[in-house]
């Protein structure tokens, strides 16, 4: 038995040994190591690619390849090992170089990924110079966003012990390495009220407002600068502007306040110098300590409603409100942001019944203003006091590949069916025309040369968005004299439509974006905005937001026999903004079109290159000139033998002017 297991131990040995080469061959560890990273086995590809480079150190490409696979795992104190180990065996591998610099930005190494950088600007590859210089530039810019978010960050800190003559030097001090942020200007007169350096606060204040006009935190402080220089009827006319422009906010709420009383209590003093200085939280909780101290008043209530609103409690909020509502169900206020909470919920048909009292009762008053303007801004679905709707749209095209002009529109009008507003009857006149379509044997009909009057009934299948089911029928007048001889004959139609925007690049901005702008200043140009008051400059600015949008229609014709779809989505930048109503986009554009009977217009695809302006000259209403290249590919059977001999592919451009509108 002894024999027979020494002998088996041997044996085994044996094959060990033997298979040992093979287990440790450096070609098939590498060649494993590749397999398992094209199979997405990333861990374990790492440790073979470990376990080659043991015994093969020189090889750059494994070991870079190595170094690129611990980045992506995250594994980046050792990525920056490898990296490192490469440059130093292979100074020139200068790709590896340039990922070694990144990975230092990755660990917050600021100083060696600027050498590295710097280093590699003296490179004789222009790709890598402009590389690095960018990456240079971009890490310069971070460092100094942050050295500046610290600073800002211990100004506050300052502020919150108090420490108001540290505040003053700090911000004064950042002044001197360029323009101070809103809030750090905000701060410093914060800073400089409370060292009771009343005229210096208020110099400052005033130069600030002529560039913050409507910010109510801004005119709140002004006006208690006012009256601690015993100017307070000026004082007064701040407030009485406040509140009128800014009802069913916080803002108002204070400036009716302090309108009522010359003297606050020192407590509610305290909560509105808070809020106005964002610190909510801070406000909320003396509120709440006030409250178990002795009844609130009124005010503080409803200060308590709008911090919890600004901080994002909009279930506590409402709680809050709700229970206002109940011992004070005619306060205007109250209304306006029990209907902002419950928009914030999505409940809008409940807003819009509240914002309907205080618009009904209290015609010609800033409420009644700040109510109306709310339920302009809601879907149409959610504002009860829409019965009836509009929309139109026409437009003037020129298609290079045609070489013919094509129009096209129409106008509809309907109403929101009282109890079930999701279902909505309408009128409809559309029509289309071209200078092509019809001449000559055997040309392509480019566009629906018709006229046609309908009714029809549509469901709006989501309550915020352009989405819609529909049915319609009545007559329409071939103007080719291709169907029913020309005459005026019966005709229907059902399918669905709908179109979608996204992104920040989809909406105009009023002026200049910049983040420094508090949110109590936003919501004033916003209030601003809707009420018109705000005059629009043409201020040219940059933009860079992004945007994309999808439009479809997919529908049955009987005029046509055929099920027919179009199609068409953006996707770009909004470049610039010259003034809050005009913007130039850069954009790819797809379009498609295809329909199942067999090509009565031409199946296509198209994409290409594209800009536009795009000009709002009114609320609702849309102007649009856009220019485009489109490379285009024709698919799907030709049955009715329209395309004739012209090729499957085509280009040309695409020139394009739109007006439409919605009531």
């Amino acid at each position: 038995m002894n024999k027979f297991l020494a002998l088996t131990g041997c044996l085994l040995a044996g094959a060990l040994v033997a298979q040992q080469p093979n287990a440790l061959d450096p070609g098939a560890l590498k060649a494993r190591a590749y397999e398992l990273y094209d199979a997405k086995r990333f861990e374990e590809a790492a440790v073979q690619f470990q376990a080659y480079l043991a015994s093969n150190a020189e090889d750059a490409q494994a070991l870079y390849d190595y170094a690129s696979l611990l980045v992506q795992l995250k594994r980046h104190p050792e990525a920056t090992q490898q990296l490192e180990s490469l440059h130093q065996k292979f100074p020139r591998h200068e790709v590896g170089y340039f990922k070694l610099g990144v990975e230092y930005v990755a660990l917050s190494r600021p100083a060696d990924a600027q050498r590295v950088f710097t280093e590699l600007q003296q490179s004789s590859n222009p790709a890598m110079v402009a590389a690095a210089a960018a990456a240079l530039r971009k890490l310069e810019a971070d460092l100094a966003r942050e050295a500046k978010m610290k600073a800002q960050t211990h100004v506050f800190e300052l502020a919150r012990d108090a420490k108001h003559a540290d505040v003053v030097a700090a911000v004064t001090e950042m002044e001197q390495q360029g323009p101070l942020p809103y809030a750090m200007q905000m701060q410093r007169l914060y800073a400089l009220s409370a060292l009771h350096q009343y005229p210096a606060a208020l110099e400052r204040a005033d130069r600030l407002a002529e560039q913050y006009p409507a910010a109510p935190d801004l005119t709140l402080l002004r006006a208690d600068l006012l009256a601690q220089l015993n100017r307070r009827l000026e004082a007064e006319a701040l407030w009485r502007r406040v509140a009128q422009e800014n009802p069913g906010t916080s803002a108002a709420l204070e400036a009716t306040r302090r309108l009522q009383e010359p003297i606050l209590p020192p407590a509610e003093d305290r909560v509105f110098a808070l809020v106005r200085q964002n610190k909510l939280r801070e406000a909320v909780g003396a509120i709440d300590q006030m409250e178990k101290e002795e009844k609130l008043s009124w005010p503080m209530q409803l200060q308590r409603v709008y911090a919890l609103q600004q901080m994002g409690d909009v279930d506590r909020a409402l709680l809050e409100a709700n229970q206002l509502s109940t011992t004070q169900p005619e306060s205007t206020e109250l209304a306006l942001v029990r209907a902002d909470l419950l928009i914030r919920t999505h409940q809008r048909q409940a807003a819009a019944q509240l914002l309907k009292k205080p618009k009904q009762e209290h015609p010609d008053t800033p409420a009644a203003k700040a109510a109306a303007d709310r339920l302009q801004a809601l879907p149409p679905l959610a504002n009860l006091d829409k019965v009836f709707w509009g929309e139109a749209y026409t437009s003037g095209d020129y298609l290079g590949r045609y070489g013919t002009i094509v129009g096209s529109g129409f106008v509809r009008e309907g109403l929101f069916l009282p109890g079930a507003r999701w279902l909505q009857p309408y009128a409809e006149h559309r029509f289309g025309v071209d200078t092509r379509s019809g001449v000559g044997r055997r040309q392509s009909i480019i566009a629906d040369n018709a006229v046609g009057f309908y009714g029809g009934l549509r469901a709006q299948l989501l309550p915020t968005e352009y989405l819609f089911v529909y049915g319609q029928g009545g007559i329409n007048k071939d103007l080719l004299d291709r169907r029913e001889d020309g005459d005026w004959a019966l005709d229907y139609q059902v399918g669905v439509y709908g179109f979608k925007s996204w992104g920040p690049g989809a909406v105009f901005h009023q002026r200049a974006p910049g983040p420094d702008l508090p949110a109590a200043a936003e919501e004033a140009q916003s209030v601003a905005r809707e009420s018109e008051k705000q005059t629009p400059g043409a201020h040219f600015f940059w933009r860079g937001d992004w945007f994309g949008d999808a439009g479809a229609d997919f529908s049955y014709y009987d005029r046509y026999r055929s099920w027919i779809g179009y199609g068409q989505a953006h996707e770009g930048l909004r470049v610039f903004q010259l003034g809050p109503k005009l913007a130039c986009d850069a954009y790819l554009v797809e379009n498609a079109t295809w329909d199942v009977r067999g090509n009565y217009f031409d199946n296509f695809f198209d994409l290409g290159p594209g800009a536009r302006l795009i000009w709002h000259p009114r609320r609702n209403w849309e102007v649009v000139l856009r220019a485009e290249w489109l490379k285009g590919f024709y698919f799907g059977r030709d049955d009715l033998n329209n395309r004739g001999n012209v090729s499957d592919q085509y280009d040309g451009v695409h020139v394009g002017l739109s007006v439409g509108a919605r009531w």
